[in-house]
């Protein structure tokens, strides 16, 4: 078996989504500390709610075998919340996961999430203005939308995709929206909002697809350093 240890960083999936050709939500994350099948991970960003306790989910992760990346997964299911010291003193919200299946390898290339810095030649825009983006894949993205920018469940929008210069148009359902909780009596500032791509699945392979593909071999390359 795949040992399964701290310091990995990996994906959280919901299982309804986990084996879905496209996959509009994941959640990065990094495991704290094991302890036979109870995991201690990293609360995400945006952080997972407590409606989620009791979802079966799916961690994928990569390890590396002579310099090649290969991807795994395992099920597991979302038990609760703690906290973890990373430093004297210093403690961080975390989740509680426990483990129910054994690790098994799995497609690395299937739509695997990338998280570009602004300089990456990367951009999203909604109605024509750039909107910050969390993560992307072929199947989908999340982005933080602020102030008046807002979207609701099931919503059905049209986005832009610009790669390098190049741009495609991609209609996109709502999936998910995380609301990091306000002041008593405010209302949030942001949004975070994971949409599932529907169309435009030849500029989304060629063109995006291209561009993930690189960007995922620097992050690789990168890790192994």
């Amino acid at each position: 078996m795949v040992n399964i240890k701290p310091g990995i960083s990996g994906e959280i999936l919901f299982e309804e989504a986990a084996g879905a050709e496209d996959r509009p939500v994941g959640f990065p994350t990094t495991i704290y500390s094991v302890s036979e099948r109870r995991i201690l991970l990293a609360q995400t960003d945006p952080p997972l709610p407590a409606d989620d306790l009791g979802r079966v989910v799916v961690f994928t992760y990569v390890i590396h075998k002579e310099s090649a990346p290969a991807r795994h997964r395992f099920h597991a299911r979302m038990v609760g919340f703690s906290d973890h010291e990373i430093a004297p003193g210093q403690r961080v919200p975390a989740l509680v996961i426990e483990r129910t299946s054994a690790p098994e390898p799995c497609n690395l290339r299937m739509n695997f999430r990338i998280k570009p810095s602004a300089e990456r030649g990367l951009a999203v825009l909604l109605g024509g203005v750039p909107v910050v983006i969390v993560d992307i894949s072929e199947g989908g993205v999340c982005v933080r939308l602020k102030g008046e920018m807002t979207l609701k469940l099931q919503d059905m929008v049209r986005l832009t995709v610009s790669v390098d210069g190049r741009s495609f148009d991609v209609d996109s359902q709502v999936v998910r929206i995380c609301a990091p909780q306000a002041a008593a009596g405010t209302a949030s500032l942001q949004q975070f909002v994971s949409l599932q791509f529907l169309g435009n699945q030849a500029a989304r392979e060629n063109i995006l697809g291209r561009k993930l593909f690189h960007l995922e071999r620097v992050q690789i390359k990168n890790k192994i350093r």
